[in-house]
């Protein structure tokens, strides 16, 4: 019982250290969306209204007064809300676009690792002890 008290306690320890599966390496979408203006002069992907609000604050100040971006991230803004469209953005991981279906996935998945994890320790602690106590007769 004890095996599996300090097994309980180990398990969110050790998931804080997982690397996360999102990719939160990712650049922030604001970053993508300013990516996505300097292919071609134009947003041609669908962001979270944030993103519009953030690319439009983070822009270099050239950027701002000798090209139409911030009149372009604006009407890709209100295009996207006049269309009401979910936000995905190309190459967007699907978590930060919006889909709650993936981050759902990847908490079941931690947590499938974590009980697996547990079972895992609690049958070398079993095995340990058996040998323990085989050997002392």
């Amino acid at each position: 019982m004890v095996c599996v008290r300090r097994t309980a306690a180990l398990v969110p320890a050790l998931l804080a250290l997982w690397p996360p599966l999102s990719g939160a390496a990712a650049a922030p979408c604001w970053e993508r969306l300013l990516q996505d203006w300097r292919a071609n002069g134009k947003v041609e992907g669908t962001y979270p209204i944030s993103c519009y609000r953030a690319a439009t604050a983070h822009l270099p100040e050239d950027v701002r007064q000798y090209s139409t971006a911030p009149e372009d991230i604006r009407r890709a803004m209100l295009l996207a809300l006049a269309r009401h469209e979910p936000p995905s953005a190309p190459g967007a991981p699907a978590a930060e676009s919006g889909s709650r279906g993936t981050l759902a996935l990847e908490l079941l998945a931690l947590v499938g690792a974590g009980v697996a994890l547990a079972a895992l320790l609690s049958l070398l602690g079993r095995l340990w002890r058996g040998r323990r106590l085989g050997s002392s007769e």
